[in-house]
């Protein structure tokens, strides 16, 4: 059975209180519609932010991600809005190619939690719409 990292992660989200819409489309400006598996809602001192977590970290994830958010963010309505990615190094080390073309492209990056000791990762309540 085919495990998704992003069901991992919205169980870590949940077990921190972190609310968050799952699953969302969204259209971009070349009428194709992107899917992100979170959107962690705009508040008074946070911009809207849209969540990849990708089951695989590589070159084609990255045009994947980056394609849909350069797309997306082209909107007006989403100007201020902000992208999150979260690597699932659970098993095997980040590639450094996709790290570098997330870093360059200024995508904050967090790598996955430490699951056995439940601590958190990259803070995640700082997710949060407060």
């Amino acid at each position: 059975m085919l495990s998704y990292f992003a069901d991992d992660v919205a169980l870590k989200l949940d077990s921190c209180h972190v609310f968050y819409t799952p699953n969302v489309g969204i259209r971009g400006v070349s009428s194709y519609e992107h899917n992100f598996d979170f959107l962690f809602q705009r508040s008074a001192n946070h911009p809207a932010r849209f969540c990849q977590a990708p089951n695989r970290f590589d070159k084609d994830a990255v045009k994947d991600i980056m394609f849909g958010w350069d797309d997306t963010k082209k909107d007006p309505k989403r100007r201020d809005s902000r992208l999150i990615v979260i690597g699932d190094d659970r098993q095997t080390p980040l590639q450094r190619g996709a790290l570098t073309a997330f870093r360059n492209y200024g995508v904050p990056l967090s790598p996955t939690p430490n699951w056995k000791s439940g601590l958190p990762w990259n803070s995640p309540r700082s997710f949060r719409a407060i």
